[in-house]
């Protein structure tokens, strides 16, 4: 989605970079490092200032949370900064790292350190207005939902929250909002009737709406049970969660192996029911986000880039591992003497 935005704002690049993130990274070691400038009004009046606490706090509390990498704790770093706020451990800008395609958030952490020096890097009026909505849009709904997005039982409500969020944006900034909406509908996973289950599991959806969701079990499905779902934009408003709920749900638990039996009880019950507990505890450690594909995909780059910049010698270099690998499957001794 982030990158959806990127394309939109900054427009299509040539190669794998950014040609503004590139010129920012070679001008960094001249600029002076205590010449940054903060969010100015009239962006902190479009997000409110409900909102700028809100994300303040929320970005506060994430970096008291293991981070699994120290691009997550410099995203909120900055948005901290960004906001006129001041991290714990003091204002402190990193170096500009290396940027690829498939690392999403390193696109929000160059756009940020590129507005805040503002006054210190040349930019054309076009860049800066790109740079501004980047920057918007990092701050007033990708943070949040980023750091949202790795629990499977908070996925289904922070999908919908999502959707209800970018629709919203149309008040905001349109071209952007229709993009990212677009984007995102492609990957409605966890709102499909099968995996909606995993709102059973999370405690900030209210009683009410699980009471309705177990009474949507009797609904009747689709005949083929899709993976991913289709919403039409115009209905996103007004849905929530019991919505998505159909007799096609139960299937959660036969594919999980799961007891579907709490539902049988009351829904204020279920907190206190050992059983549900036992579910939830499992549910939790189920996570959502691959973090491993994308640091593969950088890493695979950046050994290309070492080894030549040639595309057909790159090519070669994968059918030579692709053949090495077939040879040699494993390292165990009996592999490697036969």
């Amino acid at each position: 989605m982030l990158e959806a935005v990127v394309l939109k704002s900054l427009g299509p690049s040539s190669g794998p970079d950014i040609l503004l993130f590139v010129r920012f990274r070679k001008a960094w070691p001249s600029l002076n490092k205590e010449g940054f400038k903060v969010a100015d009004d009239p962006i902190l009046q479009k997000i409110g200032s409900r909102y700028v606490e809100l994300v303040l706090s929320f970005a506060e509390k994430q970096l008291d949370v293991f981070q699994p990498r120290d691009d997550y704790k410099e995203l909120l770093t900055l948005v901290i900064m960004f906001l006129g706020g001041i991290p714990k451990n003091g204002i402190n800008f990193m170096a500009p790292a290396g940027l690829h395609r498939a690392r999403w958030m390193a696109k929000g952490i160059y756009a940020i350190k590129v507005y805040m020096f503002r006054g210190e890097f040349k930019m054309t009026k076009k860049e800066e207005v790109a740079i501004t909505e980047l920057c918007m849009f990092v701050v007033s709904i990708y943070v949040y939902h980023w750091f949202q997005a790795p629990s499977c039982r908070f996925a289904p409500r922070n999908d919908l929250k999502l959707l209800k969020d970018l629709k919203a944006y149309n008040k905001v900034n349109e071209a952007i909002a229709e993009v990212a909406l677009k984007n995102f509908s492609g990957h409605l996973w966890y709102l499909s009737e099968v995996l909606v289950a995993f709102a059973f599991f999370d405690e900030n959806v209210p009683l009410e709406t699980k009471t309705k969701m177990v009474q949507a079990l009797e609904n009747e499905g689709q005949e083929d049970t899709l993976r991913r779902i289709t919403i039409d934009s115009r209905v996103i408003e007004m849905s929530s969660l019991e919505d998505f709920v159909s007799q096609n749900t139960r299937k959660f638990f036969s594919i999980t192996g799961l007891s579907p039996d709490f539902l049988e009880r009351e829904v204020v019950t279920w907190e206190s029911d050992p059983e549900y507990l036992h579910i939830k505890n499992i549910v939790s450690s189920m996570r959502v986000v691959n973090d491993i594909a994308e640091r593969g995909v950088g890493l695979m780059e950046e050994y290309n880039k070492l080894r030549t910049q040639n595309e057909e010698q790159k090519q070669y270099l994968l059918l030579t591992v692709k053949e090495f690998r077939k040879k040699f499957p494993d390292s165990r001794k009996s592999t490697l003497l036969k």
